[in-house]
């Protein structure tokens, strides 16, 4: 239900019927949530700080859409997983993403390395919103 997607997310109703209503997440279906939607709402939350939301869903749609490498919920467990592998970018990130894609099997040929830019993507946006509300932080104890 809405409001279970609300309490778990902390967004407030009107962004998530926003974000359905633009096409960024798919409808409910008789007021109820699948996984893989909970999983994109997610998703847009952890990066819409640092990425427009309509670039955030093509660049989800690169492994969930049309050619699909997984779905909503798999990319959100392979990027909660690499994510906890590392919290800092460049070559910790790569191994991170190495490891938690270890298991993976590809449908088609590309598939793995797809997922593997997208990861890096996703675990950059993240990373850097991370730091700029830290920096953003540390400016505002420097003004007092």
């Amino acid at each position: 239900m809405l409001s279970q997607v609300c309490n778990i997310t902390g967004l407030e109703t009107h962004i998530i019927q926003n974000w359905v209503k633009r096409g960024f997440v798919s409808p409910p279906h008789k007021k109820k949530y699948t996984k893989d939607q909970l999983c994109r709402v997610m998703m847009l939350n952890m990066l819409k700080d640092i990425m427009p939301l309509p670039s955030i869903t093509e660049m989800l749609s690169c492994v969930c859409g049309e050619h699909r490498v997984t779905d909503d919920c798999g990319l959100y467990y392979y990027f909660t997983d690499s994510l906890s592998e590392t919290k800092e970018g460049g070559s910790a990130a790569d191994a991170a993403i190495k490891k938690s894609l270890a298991g993976f099997s590809e449908g088609f040929a590309g598939a793995k390395s797809r997922l593997s830019d997208v990861l890096k993507t996703m675990l950059t946006a993240y990373i850097a919103a991370e730091q700029r509300k830290k920096a953003m932080i540390y400016a505002a104890q420097l003004m007092r």
